[in-house]
């Protein structure tokens, strides 16, 4: 049962990644032909060697260009004070605009730091990140971030 779970979540996946598939379903009923398998292959392989070829920065600030034009961002900033903000500038302009964007504390200096971190200003460009603090600590954090465009 895990195992068949296991299968439709990579199907699930692999069809948001790679579009949707032109592929030949099979059931128990019918022959499956080697002629049919390598040609589910060959549609597969050249999907996949063109999302191969999409931008991609896997870098601590990087991002990765999806098909049908979806960008995902992500990195790290340092140093925010309490009730600081900060403006992150993404590793690539979103072409037409920012659709989400988060941020959640990174290592910060005790485990006992609450922050709430609330989007003041965006672009396609960068988003500004205000860190509110409701606990005792006030040390500068650091944070990661996450963002959607397209």
């Amino acid at each position: 049962m895990i195992k068949k779970i296991w299968i439709a979540a990579v199907l699930v996946l692999a069809t948001a990644l790679l579009g949707a598939l032109p592929l030949k379903t099979f059931n128990s009923e019918d022959p499956i032909s080697s002629s049919d398998v390598n040609a589910n292959f060959a549609s597969l392989e050249a999907r996949i060697a063109a999302l191969e070829t999409k931008p991609v920065s896997l870098a601590a600030n990087g991002y990765l260009d999806l098909q049908g034009g979806l960008t995902l961002q992500w990195g790290t900033a340092t140093g925010v004070a309490v009730q600081g903000s900060t403006t992150i500038t993404f590793p690539k302009a979103f072409a037409n605009g920012l659709l989400f964007a988060s941020a959640t504390t990174g290592n910060g200096t005790s485990t006992n730091c609450v922050n709430d971190w609330s989007i003041t200003g965006s672009s396609s460009t960068s988003v500004t990140f205000l860190r509110a603090n409701w606990s005792s600590e006030n040390n500068a954090t650091s944070f990661m971030w996450f963002a959607v465009g397209y």
